[in-house]
């Protein structure tokens, strides 16, 4: 479990409170970093710039595979869809969640997504977000002998 700040937990237990959770969203295509906040105006958090653009990001579901999660960004200037479609690569996906009267202070990280299955229109951007785990690969069967591996029976 996360530890949270002060403020986020004020905000939590309190029944009425001006604390107001935004995600950051950091997307990567072909090593240009894109930053927006789901909020309406811009915020500077750890010193960048996220514009300011409406979208829907449930926290991910962890299960017994990769952790996944869905992404819907209203495309409001259409940017989003044309850099997504210039795309060469897959791009990444990092967000972050912070409260609104503490940017600097970044509440959980979700880092390493990958855009999968992207559909766009002139109107939003629909997407997967899955992660995958360096355990969900497949890895070599080898037996570790001194033979193979001198140097792990030398003794000092």
């Amino acid at each position: 479990m996360p530890l949270i700040s002060a403020p986020a937990v004020e905000g939590a237990n309190s029944p009425e409170t001006d604390q107001i959770y935004l995600w950051l969203l950091e997307i990567d295509v072909d090593g240009t970093l894109h930053r927006f906040v789901n909020n309406n105006e811009a915020i500077v958090s750890g010193g960048q710039t996220y514009k300011a653009l409406p979208f829907e990001l449930p926290r991910p579901r962890e299960t017994d595979r990769e952790p996944e999660t869905s992404l819907t960004i209203v495309n409001v200037d259409r940017e989003i869809g044309d850099t997504v479609r210039a795309a060469t690569a897959v791009p990444t996906v990092t967000f972050k969640k912070i409260v609104a009267a503490t940017p600097d202070t970044i509440e959980e990280t979700w880092p390493g997504f990958q855009l999968v299955d992207a559909v766009w229109n002139a109107a939003r951007l629909s997407s997967t977000l899955t992660q995958v785990r360096l355990g969900a690969e497949k890895a070599t069967r080898k037996r570790i002998t001194k033979a193979g591996f001198p140097s792990l029976s030398m003794r000092r």
